[in-house]
């Protein structure tokens, strides 16, 4: 199998388990291989270790789903992200849970799609300078043709009167004998 991508995060908070302490659930579906979860706090804070607990599930096509929680103490305005990265799709997805939502990000579609424009622009810019050049060759070949016609043309008129001059001459030459 090669690789496939994963969903889009579903981010959740679940209900304190105890005192001031807050759940997150992120949960991804469909991917392969297994990719890296990755958690942020605010944008820049990675969680303290023993707090995250991720777990996979393979399924009968094998494909995975990811299933992790976050647990800990943090302020009502911290905003938490889970990142999925699957490297061999080059493909990072986010889900982020806070006071400012931001929208999902998708680093590999956006490059592929400035990678693809960018190919188009420059193989449509080849195409059109190559059926230029040749439209300017084909020009050019013509005019040559016509200039060898032209060439062969006169060529052939004047060998016709030289040859009519000297059968004339040699009629004179007969008659005057």
């Amino acid at each position: 199998m090669f690789a496939a991508s994963f969903s889009t995060p579903k981010l959740e908070k679940e209900e304190a388990v105890q005192g001031d302490e807050k759940v997150f659930l992120c949960h991804s579906t469909g991917g392969y291989p297994t990719p890296a979860v990755y958690w942020l706090i605010n944008d820049s804070e990675e969680p303290p270790a023993g707090s995250v607990r991720t777990q996979m599930t393979s399924l009968p096509d094998n494909l995975y789903n990811i299933t992790s929680h976050l647990t800990l103490n943090i302020s009502h305005d911290s905003i938490v992200s889970c990142i999925i990265d699957n490297q061999s799709m080059n493909q990072t997805v986010m889900s982020t849970y806070g006071v400012e939502a931001r929208p999902v990000r998708n680093r590999a579609s956006s490059a592929m799609w400035m990678f693809s424009t960018g190919l188009c622009v420059v193989v449509g810019i080849m195409v059109i300078a190559g059926v230029a050049y040749q439209i300017h060759l084909d020009k050019i070949n013509k005019r040559k043709k016509e200039e060898h016609k032209q060439q062969w043309r006169g060529y052939k008129r004047r060998y016709q009167f030289r040859l009519e001059d000297e059968l004339m001459n040699q009629e004179q030459r007969e008659t005057d004998v």
